[in-house]
């Protein structure tokens, strides 16, 4: 179902989504159209947003595993859900890959 509204962040998602559509490497676009969708979820007050956020992220991820944008977008959803203990796990494994995958005692 096509995205509903007339605000500028509504016609943004929209344009993402048929970028996506249409492109058959959409990691980006995904992972563009994902903070899209936390901006729009800011401004409703809607927490559905991020679990669509949450969607583009796999998505992403599922394109291109490990990919560090991704896994951010993915860590913000759930902190935002106030889903601390995974948004934790999540930020140290991106911290991991970031490091190549060196750890460091805090």
């Amino acid at each position: 179902m096509p995205h509903q509204g007339n605000e500028p962040i509504d016609r943004e998602i929209k344009q993402l989504q048929d970028a996506a559509r249409l492109s058959p490497k959409r990691t980006e676009t995904m992972k563009r159209l994902g903070w899209a969708f936390v901006r729009k979820a800011r401004l409703s007050y809607d927490p559905g947003y991020y679990k669509l956020a949450e969607q583009c992220s796999l998505c992403a991820q599922s394109e291109k595993n490990n990919d560090p944008d991704a896994i951010l977008l993915a860590g913000h959803v759930l902190h935002s859900l106030h889903k601390f203990k995974e948004a934790e796990s999540t930020a140290r494994n991106l911290i991991t890959l970031r490091n190549g995958h060196r750890t460091t005692v805090c």
